[in-house]
């Protein structure tokens, strides 16, 4: 009975010392991620995610799991919606109508993929929200945390979003003038960036959708700029 005794006694020692340990430790883990958070993130312009090195992950402890998923909302990020949207960019910045008669299929696939770009970083915030959602912070980790995530992760995904249809917009102009222009190609003569057309009113109807077009494309650039504001703090 009596070693019965001790050997519970050892464990329950045991028990309250790991128990101690962890909680000497949390403090400290605390105040050096509620530290980094302010002085790296809410403090620094634009939304630059710094990495963690090895020794700020040991010094956060299981903090830097909770960092993790912002870092992770800007890797999906960059593989299924930034890179790509970079390619697009290429076909959205067509300048003539010879280049934009010349490359309607081009601009097609690329109205296409808007969709699936806007799909794929809804699915990355909802990821991110939902394990954002669970976590329990104490009370001075907390406003602190959540002023990081609300910088890092929901104010650039909403100004990347604003981007998209801007752009789905312009490149469905672009499709009406090129479908325009084949379509009226015995009065429309297009000759790199020059266009003669005869006809009044082709000539009308051309000017209108270019006009359009035009208006479209200012539109993209005003979200862009707005975006590159919240992101690189421009």
């Amino acid at each position: 009975m009596f070693q019965v005794w001790v050997r519970g006694a050892l464990a329950s020692a045991i028990v309250l010392l790991v128990v101690a340990a962890c909680g000497g430790k949390e403090p400290s883990q605390r105040q050096a991620f509620i530290a980094f958070l302010l002085t790296r993130v809410l403090d620094v312009t634009g939304t630059r995610v710094p990495e963690l090195t090895p020794e700020e992950k040991a010094k956060f402890g299981p903090y830097a799991n909770d960092y993790a998923i912002i870092t992770q909302f800007h890797a999906g990020m960059n593989a299924n919606v930034t890179r790509p949207n970079n390619e697009l960019a290429k076909i959205s910045a067509l300048r003539t109508v010879g280049e934009i008669v010349e490359q309607r299929k081009q601009i097609a696939d690329a109205k296409a993929q808007m969709a699936k770009l806007s799909a794929a970083l809804d699915a990355e915030q909802r990821k991110a929200d939902a394990v954002h959602e669970k976590l329990k912070h104490p009370e001075d980790v907390k406003p602190v945390f959540d002023a990081a995530y609300a910088k890092l992760v929901t104010v650039p995904a909403e100004a990347y979003r604003a981007v998209f249809p801007a752009i789905d917009k312009m490149f469905g102009s672009s499709l009406k003038v090129s479908d325009y222009v084949q379509t009226h190609r015995n009065l429309i003569d297009v000759d790199g960036t020059t266009l003669r057309v005869a006809d009044p009113a082709t000539k009308k109807e051309l000017g209108a959708l270019l006009d359009q077009l035009t208006a479209d494309s200012e539109q993209v650039n005003a979200a862009q700029r707005a975006m590159q504001e919240v992101v690189h703090g421009e």
